[in-house]
């Protein structure tokens, strides 16, 4: 009988009795793809379903599941799209909790993030529910993969980087040996590695949706929030797009974000254009109120659920 070739080997055949297989941790330790990677307004990103796809590639379809331990509605918002036609615009929260098992089906570790959906301006309610919480999961998936490394996006925060920032792991030296570098031979860091937006403070950069279900990726490292805002901020009837910008800025309760937007909403600036600085050098960027929201909404999630102390 012939023997199969090197790619058609069962994994199963060479898994250990507990653990990843060697060719799984080389794998995971190459750099990512540069086919696999999108780009939408500058920025670097991977699409839901490539991440879906490469977590069977890697694991199998039986060694990964994720399981949904919150999803909420943030917000229902009745709107008028740019056509001056009623419209509705809903927003989600999903925390979310991945899991890997080895080859044998041992479960080798899990990781917990969250994301944020927001749908367009839809007419049909139902659609704009179906839509928001769709992206929230995606978003929520994308994150919490990128525990993983390179090949789930990790490298891509560090201003879209596609050679390999992991590297190396001493936790599966046994498995791909020789690796180990020395610190000042790894790759430089050139983003604070926030969020998908890259921005030292969100309220800074506009949301990012993929064209399917969504965008988002790596889990962030969130500031500890400032001490705790009133938990509902309001402007006089003759605010701008700007000084809902400003305010925006000053909040970190959920609350007073939902509320502040709520209220820009129903004085018709959501779609307005707000100036917002430039990161990294570039030049300041004009983006949509109505994402600088959404923004900062995720970050406050985000940030809050981070544990105290």
């Amino acid at each position: 009988m012939t023997a199969p070739e090197d790619d058609q080997v069962d994994v199963v055949d060479e898994a250990p009795a507990r653990g990843l297989t060697a060719r799984q941790v080389e794998y995971l330790l190459r750099p990512i793809g540069r086919r696999r990677v999108l780009q939408h307004r500058g920025n670097s990103h991977l699409s839901q379903q490539d991440v879906r796809a490469h977590l069977a590639r890697v694991f199998g379809w039986g060694g990964w599941s994720y399981a949904i331990l919150q999803h909420d509605v943030v917000e229902v918002l009745q709107v008028r799209n740019s056509n001056g036609n009623e419209a509705w615009e809903v927003t989600y929260l999903c925390r979310l909790r991945l899991t890997i098992r080895d080859p044998r089906g041992n479960e080798l570790a899990s990781f917990d993030d969250v994301g944020t959906g927001t749908s367009p301006k839809l007419p049909s309610k139902g659609d704009a529910h179906d839509f928001a919480a769709k992206v929230a999961v995606s978003i929520a998936l994308k994150r919490a993969a990128a525990n993983l490394g390179d090949q789930f996006g990790l490298s891509l925060y560090n201003k879209g980087q596609v050679e390999a920032l992991t590297v190396f792991t001493l936790g599966h030296d046994d498995l791909a040996p020789g690796k180990e570098t020395d610190d000042e031979q790894l790759p430089e860091q050139q983003a604070l590695g926030h969020d998908d937006e890259g921005s030292q403070d969100p309220g800074d950069q506009p949301a990012r949706q993929d064209s399917q279900e969504g965008q988002g990726g790596p889990p962030a490292a969130p500031r500890s929030p400032a001490p705790s805002t009133p938990a509902a901020v309001h402007l006089g009837p003759n605010a701008t797009a700007p000084d809902y910008l400003a305010a925006l800025r000053t909040v970190d309760t959920e609350a007073a974000v939902v509320g502040l937007k709520r209220d820009a909403g129903l004085a018709g600036l959501l779609e307005h254009e707000v100036t917002i600085p430039g990161r990294n050098g570039n030049p300041p960027q004009q983006v949509s109120l109505g994402q600088a929201f959404d923004v900062r909404l995720d970050w406050v999630v985000r940030a809050n659920a981070r544990p105290k102390g």
